[in-house]
């Protein structure tokens, strides 16, 4: 029984016999082959060509650390490991990793960051984890000396007015402690005088202690600002945990497979329109 393909065109079926495609590559097979033996050298010469394409993967562990200056201006934990873990994905994503191409995603699960690293400078991709590193850091680093430097700077220029007035109220106190002279004792005006500058004295000794505070206060500041950058850098841990090496991504075995393939089909599409275009004459 002889096997055919139909494909119908109204009333009138066009039929495809398989004993025509057999005959088709009988007659053909020689061109078939040469062409396919042609374009396989040539697609894999190309393929051999190019340069070597590597791959690596790099596993990084970020976590933010809450730092003295954050809890002495009382503010919230800086971000969850999932708020910091996407961030370090966006510093990557925008980092110039001198021609390697990173694709960071962060695991929920395992709270890390996971890149995949491609590039064909094969030295470049062994290098890059320190500059992952350093991308993280110097992101986080900027973020978080913007909000630190607002928040302190605001606190200095308070605690230096309020230092201007409580300096001036002790300069009062002590003109009025100064105004009252000694007291001699005996009578009731007498102590009333004594109560009223032991009251003077108490609150100058309160006023001292209060100035000699918020002084304290400001250098404490006025020092955490000459510092802001590597506070701010230390607010962030930036880890590498694991780090794969740079195997060849491209296999000689699959190229080969693939351009014989794709030679072929294209060797048989010239075929089929030389046959076609010697048809028509």
């Amino acid at each position: 029984m002889q096997g055919t393909w139909r494909k119908k065109s109204g009333e009138s079926g066009d039929e495809i016999v398989l004993s025509d495609i057999l005959g088709f590559f009988r007659a053909n097979w020689k061109l078939i082959g040469l062409l396919t033996l042609l374009f396989s050298a040539l697609a894999i010469g190309l393929a051999l060509l190019l340069p070597d394409q590597y791959n690596k993967r790099v596993t990084l562990a970020v976590r933010p650390v809450p730092s003295d200056l954050q809890t002495s201006l009382n503010q919230p934990p800086v971000m969850t490991p999932k708020q910091a873990g996407d961030l370090a994905v966006a510093y990557i994503q925008n980092a110039d990793l001198g021609g390697v191409d990173a694709s960071p995603t962060y695991n929920n699960v395992t709270q890390w960051v996971e890149v995949a690293l491609q590039s064909r400078d094969r030295d470049a991709l062994n290098g890059v984890a320190p500059v992952l590193v350093e991308a993280v850091e110097n992101g986080f680093s900027t973020n978080y000396e913007a909000a630190f430097r607002a928040a302190v700077e605001t606190e200095v220029t308070q605690l230096r007015r309020g230092l201007e007035n409580q300096r001036e109220i002790l300069e009062d106190l002590d003109n009025q402690i100064e105004q009252s002279g000694p007291v001699q004792t005996g009578g009731t005006e007498d102590v009333a005088a004594i109560v009223r500058l032991q009251a003077l004295e108490t609150e100058r000794a309160d006023q001292n202690a209060a100035i000699a505070a918020d002084e304290n206060r400001l250098a404490y500041l006025e020092e955490a600002l000459r510092d802001l950058p590597q506070r701010a850098r230390d607010a962030t841990s930036v880890e590498v945990l694991e780090e794969s090496g740079t195997p060849q991504s491209r296999s000689l075995v699959p190229l080969m497979i693939l351009a014989v393939l794709s030679s072929l089909v294209l060797a048989v599409i010239v075929a089929i329109v030389r046959t076609a275009v010697r048809g028509t004459k």
